[in-house]
């Protein structure tokens, strides 16, 4: 019966850690986007740079 509780509790804790990576993997997906969309408009790279760029980081 402890064997089975201790189960349940790993695999609750794996679950719950790989949805936390899920949802910080779109973070910083957005994160890059908003720094790539902040270089584009200081000048610093320039509109083809900045679509190959964001559609690198979309893939």
């Amino acid at each position: 019966m402890l064997l089975i509780i201790i189960l349940l509790v790993f695999g609750g804790y794996y679950l719950f850690r790989q949805t936390s990576r899920n949802g910080l993997s779109r973070d910083k997906t957005s994160n890059a986007e908003e720094i790539l969309k902040q270089r584009f408009v200081s000048g610093e790279i320039d509109e083809d740079t900045y679509n190959r760029m964001l559609k690198t980081i979309r893939s």
